[in-house]
């Protein structure tokens, strides 16, 4: 007999947002096929009052009278308590989201595994949000101090981490052949915020060797800026708005070079994603990248400024044999250490192991 899991998605989180964002196909094929696999029934509370759009593979428990996050989060346990108290474990899906799963488990003795993707104050602070990052820096805490396990996506020390890196759809994302033609298309994916380092990736552009454009996909609060930017500089740029998940495999593979300069980032998804398609990377020498990243054999490391962006970018263009051996090794990579399969492998086997 199988035993429940219940899943509780980020602060404020639902699949009405997962959707207008494109994440819906990801969490449908890299999740949700697998957990009901080892789990029935598998519980996902949410905090939008909607339809359940997997129903053959979840039970989907709404917020059915549309209360404000900040005062849903406190109430959820109650709501459900009867769902709640037949999980064997809890799995909150980003620390944010770890305060109900800790009522229940001060209530109720149930384990909670947490996902500690990134710093949320910092990221809170740099996007100017600065007054919730004291709010952040408590639910952390909180998190920290009393999760049973928490996942952490790139290397940490803290007690009762274990590292499970994300992991990619590796037959989705995949190698096509195709040669490099006149004009070099150069991909960006990512939020159009400082955070991205993309009016540097612009800049890199102008001073290109070759012609070339300049794709990124996303939304953000600086397109405008962006696209300002690069009529200014005139860098051939095109701007796509954000994908569902499984047509981005598409992008990525009508792509030559990608570029990650961001200035911070967790473990990110989209240079995994870029690396399975076997697209050389450019990606900034900070320890996301150096997690991921080994200079000149599956990528290129530089300093996320103009200057190296450009000569990485121009090396990159006039050595196709280089292209080759990084996207080649790249691949070898994310098949080795980054299989969503593995990974989810990973994680089902720590869930299992709280169920007695």
């Amino acid at each position: 007999m199988k035993s429940t899991l219940g899943i509780l998605l980020n602060f404020g989180d639902s699949f009405v947002e997962y959707k207008k964002s494109g994440r819906d196909s990801h969490w449908l094929n890299n999740y949700l096929k697998f957990y009901p696999q080892t789990f029935q029934p598998v519980y996902v509370f949410s905090y939008a009052n909607e339809v359940n759009p997997y129903p053959e593979l979840i039970k989907l428990l709404p917020n059915r009278y549309n209360l404000p996050r900040w005062l849903y989060v406190w109430l959820l346990p109650f709501f459900y308590f009867k769902e709640f108290r037949q999980c064997r474990v809890l799995r909150v899906k980003q620390m944010l989201g770890v305060w109900p799963a800790l009522m229940a488990k001060w209530l109720w003795q149930i384990p909670v595994v947490t996902t500690y993707g990134y710093d949320y104050a910092h990221f809170a602070v740099k996007e100017g949000k600065w007054w919730l990052a004291p709010w952040i820096k408590l639910i952390e805490w909180f998190g920290w101090r009393f999760s049973d396990r928490i996942i952490v996506t790139t290397p940490n020390n803290k007690a009762r981490s274990v590292l499970i890196p994300n992991g990619v759809d590796t037959n989705l994302f995949k190698p096509v052949r195709r040669r490099m033609g006149k004009i070099i298309n150069i991909l960006n994916v990512g939020r159009l915020v400082h955070q991205k380092n993309q009016f540097a990736l612009i800049r890199a552009v102008t001073n290109l060797k070759t012609p070339a454009e300049l794709t990124i996909v996303g939304r953000g609060p600086l397109r405008q800026e962006i696209v300002v930017l690069a009529k200014k500089l005139k860098v051939n740029l095109r701007l796509i708005p954000s994908l569902p998940h499984n047509q981005l495999a598409a992008v990525y593979q009508a792509a030559d070079i990608f570029c990650l300069p961001s200035h911070y980032e967790g473990s990110p998804k989209v240079l995994l994603e870029a690396m399975s398609c076997g697209l050389p990377c450019v990606v900034a020498n900070k320890p996301y990248g150096r997690f991921i990243i080994t200079n000149n054999r599956n990528g290129l490391l530089i300093e996320n400024q103009v200057k190296p962006l450009t000569d990485s970018i121009n090396q990159l263009i006039k050595s196709s044999a280089l292209r080759r051996r990084l996207g080649l090794f790249a691949r070898k990579t994310i098949l080795k250490r980054f299989d969503n399969r593995q990974v989810i492998a990973k994680e089902v086997g720590l869930l299992k192991s709280f169920i007695k």
